[in-house]
């Protein structure tokens, strides 16, 4: 037997304890929630700072939403964000600092020319931010694709009973009634690609959000209930809100909007991910809408999800 590894004996009149001299292994703790890290986030860079996947991921996010650019909470650098669509994973790199950039440009100017160079650098950040969100929204709508066709055969929409009784193959149902399916379903709600769940709202509750999201005053405030009942006098004027997956806008007064109940604390979708009824009962169900004109090219820009307050 190796020395080096017997246990301490204590002996005090007592039978003998077997005493271990052994110590577990310390568990690595969250900077930021503190909690036990079951699932450690792999930084692009030399920090050495201890972050859970969910912690990191809530942290891009927000600085995303702050400034247009993911960065970590540590040391500042900018992250590339990827999505893996073999492994389901994000995957981290390191950016150019603008802020180097910034310094090489301004260098021995003064007044104007530096105020006209921040405002093309603020114009320029925001278009390089949708473009990262377009970027991702690209690389993880085959996943959600997947996801949907999944919810769709877990949860297959019923035969009519006339069909079934006389054993002829019912004409296919139509995207109205799919949808009410759909909807009837909401119970079973489908996932989405940030593992989360999509849930069905209206358009008035998808409103809500987005101005208790944008506007300085609480839900209970006049203003707030004053500028909500605006927008909703107003149902079929688009909502700031693009479908993800056929880049089509929603309407205030869309009767049904699945969106991601984790709304924009991911970096997947920092600024909350949305998928219109049309897509839901297409992919998950394969029924076509019809008449209905539903764009299935991501050749429009994500919206910006600003809202725009009526005075």
């Amino acid at each position: 037997m190796d020395v080096s590894a017997t246990s301490a004996v204590e002996t005090s009149g007592d039978p003998q304890k077997i005493v271990s001299d052994t110590k577990e292994p310390e568990v690595e703790e969250c900077a930021i929630c503190f909690d036990a890290i079951t699932q450690l986030a792999k930084l692009p860079c030399s920090c050495k700072v201890a972050y859970c996947m969910m912690c990191w991921d809530q942290a891009l996010a927000q600085s995303y939403n702050a400034c247009w650019q993911s960065r970590c909470p540590t040391c500042r650098i900018p992250v590339r964000v990827d999505y893996d669509a073999e492994t389901g994973c994000l995957v981290f790199s390191r950016e150019v600092p603008r802020d180097e950039q910034a310094d090489e440009e301004d260098a021995g100017l003064e007044g104007e020319p530096i105020r006209r160079n921040r405002m093309r650098r603020m114009m320029t950040s925001h278009s390089t931010a949708l473009e990262d969100r377009r970027r991702i929204s690209a690389q993880t709508r085959p996943a959600q694709l997947r996801l949907l066709r999944e919810f769709g055969a877990a949860n297959p929409l019923p035969q009519p009973e006339a069909s079934i009784e006389s054993g002829i193959q019912a004409p296919a149902m139509t995207f109205q009634a799919a949808a009410a399916i759909a909807a009837c379903a909401a119970a079973v709600r489908p996932q989405c690609v940030c593992r989360s769940q999509l849930e069905r709202v209206s358009g008035l509750e998808r409103t809500k959000r987005l101005c208790q999201r944008h506007l300085p005053y609480p839900p209970d405030h006049p203003e707030f209930e004053r500028i909500l009942s605006s927008f909703m006098e107003r149902p079929n004027e688009s909502l700031p809100v693009q479908c993800d997956l056929c880049g089509e806008s929603l309407a205030f007064g869309t009767p049904g909007i699945w969106t991601c109940e984790r709304g924009n604390s991911t970096i997947l979708h920092a600024s909350a991910y949305d998928v219109c009824e049309s897509c839901l009962v297409r992919y998950a169900y394969n029924v076509e809408p019809g008449a209905s004109s539903v764009q299935t090219e991501l050749s429009q820009q994500p919206s910006d999800d600003v809202l725009v307050v009526p005075l």
